[in-house]
Protein backbone atom coordinates (compact mmCIF):
# COMPACT_ATOMS: atom_id res chain seq x y z
CA UNK A 1 0.00 0.00 0.00
CA UNK A 2 1.20 3.81 -0.95
CA UNK A 3 1.73 5.98 1.86
CA UNK A 4 -1.12 8.03 1.65
CA UNK A 5 -3.21 4.88 1.52
CA UNK A 6 -1.26 3.74 4.52
CA UNK A 7 -2.05 6.83 6.31
CA UNK A 8 -5.52 6.72 5.18
CA UNK A 9 -6.08 3.50 7.34
CA UNK A 10 -4.17 4.52 10.20
CA UNK A 11 -6.39 8.19 10.57
CA UNK A 12 -9.08 5.50 10.14
CA UNK A 13 -8.31 4.27 13.40
CA UNK A 14 -7.58 7.79 14.92
CA UNK A 15 -10.76 9.70 13.82
CA UNK A 16 -12.76 6.64 15.18
CA UNK A 17 -11.19 6.84 18.50
CA UNK A 18 -12.88 10.34 19.31
CA UNK A 19 -15.83 12.26 18.83
CA UNK A 20 -16.75 15.72 20.15
CA UNK A 21 -19.19 18.57 19.89
CA UNK A 22 -16.24 21.37 19.91
CA UNK A 23 -12.81 21.28 21.92
CA UNK A 24 -14.04 22.43 25.30
CA UNK A 25 -17.48 22.43 25.11
CA UNK A 26 -19.85 20.30 27.56
CA UNK A 27 -18.77 19.48 31.35
CA UNK A 28 -15.39 18.00 32.46
CA UNK A 29 -16.07 14.28 33.69
CA UNK A 30 -13.08 14.42 35.58
CA UNK A 31 -13.96 16.36 38.50
CA UNK A 32 -16.94 15.66 40.71
CA UNK A 33 -17.27 12.18 39.92
CA UNK A 34 -16.56 8.86 42.39
CA UNK A 35 -14.27 6.30 41.73
CA UNK A 36 -16.44 2.66 41.41
CA UNK A 37 -15.51 0.07 43.07
CA UNK A 38 -16.95 -2.33 40.58
CA UNK A 39 -19.33 -1.46 37.37
CA UNK A 40 -21.49 -3.34 34.94
CA UNK A 41 -20.33 -3.37 31.26
CA UNK A 42 -24.17 -1.67 30.57
CA UNK A 43 -23.00 1.17 32.58
CA UNK A 44 -20.23 1.45 30.39
CA UNK A 45 -22.25 0.89 27.05
CA UNK A 46 -24.87 3.20 28.19
CA UNK A 47 -22.14 6.21 27.78
CA UNK A 48 -21.01 5.21 24.05
CA UNK A 49 -20.93 7.88 21.16
CA UNK A 50 -21.34 4.99 18.65
CA UNK A 51 -25.14 4.62 20.30
CA UNK A 52 -26.07 7.68 17.82
CA UNK A 53 -25.01 8.31 14.08
CA UNK A 54 -22.56 10.90 14.17
CA UNK A 55 -20.64 13.22 11.14
CA UNK A 56 -17.08 15.10 13.15
CA UNK A 57 -16.48 17.79 10.92
CA UNK A 58 -13.01 18.79 11.42
CA UNK A 59 -10.43 17.41 12.86
CA UNK A 60 -6.80 18.60 12.83
CA UNK A 61 -3.99 15.62 12.15
CA UNK A 62 -0.47 15.48 12.80
CA UNK A 63 1.69 12.47 11.79
CA UNK A 64 5.15 11.77 12.75
CA UNK A 65 7.10 8.98 10.79
CA UNK A 66 10.60 8.98 9.91
CA UNK A 67 11.47 12.16 11.54
CA UNK A 68 9.50 14.01 9.49
CA UNK A 69 5.55 16.10 10.64
CA UNK A 70 2.77 15.90 8.58
CA UNK A 71 -0.45 17.88 9.46
CA UNK A 72 -3.74 17.25 7.71
CA UNK A 73 -7.19 17.71 8.72
CA UNK A 74 -9.76 15.14 8.12
CA UNK A 75 -13.94 14.10 8.52
CA UNK A 76 -15.70 11.02 9.61
CA UNK A 77 -19.21 10.09 8.89
CA UNK A 78 -20.82 6.72 11.10
CA UNK A 79 -24.16 5.74 10.46
CA UNK A 80 -26.24 2.50 11.71
CA UNK A 81 -23.51 1.35 13.71
CA UNK A 82 -21.67 -0.30 10.75
CA UNK A 83 -20.68 2.38 7.76
CA UNK A 84 -17.84 5.05 8.46
CA UNK A 85 -16.53 7.57 5.76
CA UNK A 86 -13.27 8.86 6.13
CA UNK A 87 -11.94 11.67 4.50
CA UNK A 88 -8.30 13.22 4.56
CA UNK A 89 -7.56 16.52 3.21
CA UNK A 90 -4.31 18.86 2.95
CA UNK A 91 -4.47 21.71 5.37
CA UNK A 92 -5.30 23.85 2.30
CA UNK A 93 -8.73 21.40 2.28
CA UNK A 94 -7.40 19.32 -1.45
CA UNK A 95 -8.62 15.89 -0.23
CA UNK A 96 -5.70 13.80 -0.56
CA UNK A 97 -7.80 9.89 0.70
CA UNK A 98 -11.12 8.63 1.27
CA UNK A 99 -11.85 5.35 3.10
CA UNK A 100 -15.26 3.46 3.20
CA UNK A 101 -15.76 0.87 5.71
CA UNK A 102 -18.53 -1.51 6.30
CA UNK A 103 -19.61 -4.29 7.94
CA UNK A 104 -17.82 -6.26 4.97
CA UNK A 105 -15.90 -4.10 2.46
CA UNK A 106 -13.03 -1.51 2.70
CA UNK A 107 -12.31 0.62 -0.60
CA UNK A 108 -9.70 3.75 -0.33
CA UNK A 109 -9.65 6.57 -3.03
CA UNK A 110 -6.16 7.51 -3.46
CA UNK A 111 -6.24 11.05 -4.78
CA UNK A 112 -3.32 11.21 -4.98
CA UNK A 113 -1.95 8.45 -6.52
CA UNK A 114 -5.03 7.71 -8.49
CA UNK A 115 -5.90 4.36 -6.82
CA UNK A 116 -8.58 2.25 -5.27
CA UNK A 117 -7.87 -0.39 -2.93
CA UNK A 118 -10.35 -2.13 -1.95
CA UNK A 119 -10.91 -5.61 0.00
CA UNK A 120 -12.66 -6.99 3.01
CA UNK A 121 -12.70 -6.20 6.17
CA UNK A 122 -10.41 -9.22 7.20
CA UNK A 123 -7.74 -7.23 6.36
CA UNK A 124 -8.03 -4.77 9.13
CA UNK A 125 -7.77 -7.89 11.43
CA UNK A 126 -4.44 -9.45 9.30
CA UNK A 127 -3.38 -5.91 9.16
CA UNK A 128 -3.89 -4.53 12.57
CA UNK A 129 -5.36 -6.97 14.31
CA UNK A 130 -8.87 -5.15 15.04
CA UNK A 131 -12.03 -6.62 13.42
CA UNK A 132 -15.29 -4.76 12.62
CA UNK A 133 -16.89 -5.57 15.78
CA UNK A 134 -14.35 -3.69 17.72
CA UNK A 135 -14.32 -0.85 15.50
CA UNK A 136 -16.17 0.89 18.59
CA UNK A 137 -13.13 -0.10 21.13
CA UNK A 138 -11.31 2.52 18.22
CA UNK A 139 -13.70 5.04 19.09
CA UNK A 140 -13.16 4.68 23.51
CA UNK A 141 -16.41 3.06 23.31
CA UNK A 142 -17.37 -0.51 24.89
CA UNK A 143 -20.22 -2.72 22.56
CA UNK A 144 -18.90 -6.08 23.62
CA UNK A 145 -21.70 -7.94 20.80
CA UNK A 146 -19.62 -10.83 21.36
CA UNK A 147 -20.34 -11.04 25.57
CA UNK A 148 -16.75 -10.86 26.17
CA UNK A 149 -17.34 -9.69 29.85
CA UNK A 150 -20.07 -10.82 31.84
CA UNK A 151 -21.46 -9.27 35.35
CA UNK A 152 -19.83 -6.83 37.71
CA UNK A 153 -16.15 -5.70 36.31
CA UNK A 154 -13.59 -5.04 39.21
CA UNK A 155 -11.28 -2.20 39.73
CA UNK A 156 -8.07 -2.28 41.02
CA UNK A 157 -6.79 1.51 41.69
CA UNK A 158 -9.28 3.24 39.66
CA UNK A 159 -9.03 1.17 37.01
CA UNK A 160 -9.93 -2.42 35.31
CA UNK A 161 -7.70 -3.87 32.74
CA UNK A 162 -9.39 -6.45 30.26
CA UNK A 163 -7.52 -8.89 27.64
CA UNK A 164 -9.36 -10.34 24.74
CA UNK A 165 -7.93 -12.71 21.88
CA UNK A 166 -9.31 -13.39 18.23
CA UNK A 167 -7.16 -15.66 16.37
CA UNK A 168 -3.67 -14.93 16.76
CA UNK A 169 -3.73 -11.36 17.94
CA UNK A 170 -4.33 -9.80 21.59
CA UNK A 171 -6.07 -7.08 22.81
CA UNK A 172 -5.74 -5.37 25.82
CA UNK A 173 -7.44 -2.44 27.09
CA UNK A 174 -7.89 -0.34 30.51
CA UNK A 175 -10.91 1.36 31.76
CA UNK A 176 -11.32 4.00 34.14
CA UNK A 177 -13.62 3.15 36.76
CA UNK A 178 -14.31 7.09 37.69
CA UNK A 179 -15.47 8.02 33.97
CA UNK A 180 -16.36 4.87 32.51
CA UNK A 181 -14.84 5.04 29.93
CA UNK A 182 -12.07 3.02 27.87
CA UNK A 183 -8.66 4.96 28.05
CA UNK A 184 -5.69 3.25 26.41
CA UNK A 185 -6.36 0.11 24.07
CA UNK A 186 -2.78 -1.56 23.13
CA UNK A 187 -3.61 -4.61 19.92
CA UNK A 188 -0.71 -7.19 19.23
CA UNK A 189 -0.52 -10.92 18.83
CA UNK A 190 -0.51 -13.41 21.53
CA UNK A 191 3.97 -13.14 21.45
CA UNK A 192 3.31 -9.85 23.01
CA UNK A 193 5.32 -7.76 20.28
CA UNK A 194 5.06 -4.46 19.51
CA UNK A 195 1.39 -3.12 17.98
CA UNK A 196 -0.73 -0.38 17.74
CA UNK A 197 -1.48 1.39 21.25
CA UNK A 198 -4.37 3.92 21.34
CA UNK A 199 -4.61 6.50 23.99
CA UNK A 200 -7.75 8.45 25.13
CA UNK A 201 -7.30 12.03 26.56
CA UNK A 202 -9.44 14.81 27.88
CA UNK A 203 -12.73 13.66 28.10
CA UNK A 204 -16.09 15.32 28.55
CA UNK A 205 -19.62 14.96 28.66
CA UNK A 206 -22.21 16.05 26.57
CA UNK A 207 -25.94 14.94 25.87
CA UNK A 208 -25.43 11.86 27.79
CA UNK A 209 -22.26 10.89 26.20
CA UNK A 210 -18.81 10.77 27.07
CA UNK A 211 -15.49 11.02 24.53
CA UNK A 212 -11.84 12.57 24.01
CA UNK A 213 -11.25 15.79 22.86
CA UNK A 214 -7.85 14.04 22.13
CA UNK A 215 -6.77 10.59 20.85
CA UNK A 216 -3.09 9.04 19.97
CA UNK A 217 -2.21 6.44 17.85
CA UNK A 218 1.33 4.83 18.42
CA UNK A 219 2.06 1.99 15.19
CA UNK A 220 5.34 0.15 16.89
CA UNK A 221 5.62 -1.73 13.79
CA UNK A 222 5.56 1.05 11.24
CA UNK A 223 7.10 3.62 13.77
CA UNK A 224 4.63 6.04 13.19
CA UNK A 225 2.18 8.41 15.57
CA UNK A 226 -1.01 10.08 14.92
CA UNK A 227 -2.17 12.35 16.62
CA UNK A 228 -6.27 13.97 16.75
CA UNK A 229 -7.39 17.31 17.87
CA UNK A 230 -11.33 16.85 17.21
CA UNK A 231 -12.79 20.56 16.20
CA UNK A 232 -17.32 20.01 15.48
CA UNK A 233 -18.99 17.19 15.50
CA UNK A 234 -22.94 17.39 14.55
CA UNK A 235 -24.69 14.78 16.88
CA UNK A 236 -26.66 13.17 15.89
CA UNK A 237 -26.63 12.89 12.76
CA UNK A 238 -29.10 12.47 10.12
CA UNK A 239 -27.81 12.57 6.53
CA UNK A 240 -26.28 9.53 4.52
CA UNK A 241 -22.93 8.93 3.00
CA UNK A 242 -21.76 7.98 -0.42
CA UNK A 243 -18.42 6.51 -1.75
CA UNK A 244 -18.20 7.09 -5.11
CA UNK A 245 -14.73 5.11 -6.82
CA UNK A 246 -12.30 7.47 -8.63
CA UNK A 247 -12.43 7.11 -12.35
CA UNK A 248 -9.94 5.67 -14.37
CA UNK A 249 -8.34 4.86 -10.85
CA UNK A 250 -5.60 1.58 -10.91
CA UNK A 251 -7.47 -0.62 -8.78
CA UNK A 252 -5.51 -2.57 -6.08
CA UNK A 253 -6.39 -5.39 -3.61
CA UNK A 254 -5.84 -5.10 -0.36
CA UNK A 255 -3.76 -8.37 0.71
Amino acid sequence: MSKIGFIAVLTLLALTGCSVVRRGAGTNTLAGELTMSSFSPESVRELNITNNNFYIQKAEIEIFNNGEREKLLGSVKYINKEEYLVSVRSRSGIEAARIYVSKDTILINDRINRKLYYGSTGYLERKYGITITFLPMIFGDFRDENKILEGEIKCTEGRAGIEYEAGNNKMYFIIDCKILKIIAINIGNKDNKDGIVLTFKDFIKNNGVKYPERIEVVDNINRTEIKVYIERIEIPFTGTIEFIPGKNYEMVKLQ
